[in-house]
């Protein structure tokens, strides 16, 4: 992978990209996107580059999950819509690179899970 790919996709996916994304998102749509989740075990494969942040990308999942259950944790619901973002994000088959390109499919992925990670870490350390 060249840095110069990794630059070019560090344009597209950032903290705007995030934020605008998820103020997109209402309580329903975050509802449909945690309703149609695969099971956790099929978002994150063993030999993907998202592996780095499989534990990152569970709290995700478990804090969109706890939002439409009596456990629902103490975050803003900005915090929720991003994790929605995020996660609907990873299982969804389009995005700006197609995760089936060999070596580069998912550094979108990626980069935008450290996004997230950078842009919420005092208010919800994941």
């Amino acid at each position: 992978m060249s840095a110069d790919m990794y630059k070019k996709l560090n344009k597209i996916i950032n903290k705007e990209f995030l934020v605008a994304g998820a103020a997109k998102l209402t309580e329903e749509s975050v509802k449909l996107i945690y309703e149609n989740l695969p099971k956790y075990s099929e978002i994150v494969d063993p030999n993907s580059p998202l592996q780095q942040f499989d534990d990152k990308i569970h709290k995700m999942y478990h804090l969109l999950k706890n939002h439409f259950s009596d456990q629902e944790d103490e975050v803003s619901f900005a915090v929720v819509r991003a994790c929605a973002f995020v996660l609907g994000y990873l299982v969804q088959d389009v995005d700006i690179v197609p995760d089936y390109i060999s070596e580069v499919g998912e550094l979108d992925d990626a980069i935008l899970v450290k996004v997230m990670l950078d842009l919420y870490s005092e208010e919800f350390s994941l």
